[in-house]
C-alpha cells in the first residue's frame, strides 16, 4: 500500500516497507512509501502520536479501478449458481471492498 508520509515529530521513526524498513526523519514531507500491507488503525494512531502522518498515495484512476472491481464482485455474488461459488464470490467482494476502503483512507 502506498502512502505519502509527513513527519512533524522530533524523533525518527522506522516503518516496515516492501523489502525491509525505512527510517522517516523529522521534517519529512510527502515522501511516498510502499508498505507490505495496509497499516491498521492502531499503527496509524501509533505513528500519529509520534508526529508521523500517513495519507493514501493512491491515484484517482486506481480508486476507479478498485470501484469497478467491487461492482464486478457484487455482480458475481448475484450470479453465483452454487453455495460454494457464492461463498467464494462473497470473499472476493469483501477483499475488493477492503482494498477500496484502504485506498480511500
Amino acid at each position: 500500500m502506498k502512502y505519502k508520509v509527513t513527519h512533524k515529530g522530533e524523533i525518527a521513526q522506522v516503518v516496515k516497507v516492501v523489502g525491509g524498513t525505512l527510517t522517516i526523519k523529522p521534517g519529512t514531507t510527502n515522501k511516498v512509501v510502499d508498505t507490505e500491507k495496509p497499516l491498521t488503525e492502531e499503527r496509524l494512531e501509533h505513528y500519529k502520536a509520534r508526529g508521523v502522518v500517513f495519507k493514501s498515495a493512491t491515484t484517482k484512476a486506481a480508486i476507479k479501478k478498485l470501484e469497478t472491481a467491487v461492482e464486478t464482485a457484487k455482480k458475481a455474488v448475484e450470479d453465483a449458481q452454487s453455495d460454494d461459488a457464492k461463498e467464494a464470490a462473497e470473499a472476493d467482494l469483501e477483499e475488493a471492498e477492503q482494498a477500496l476502503s484502504d485506498a480511500q483512507s
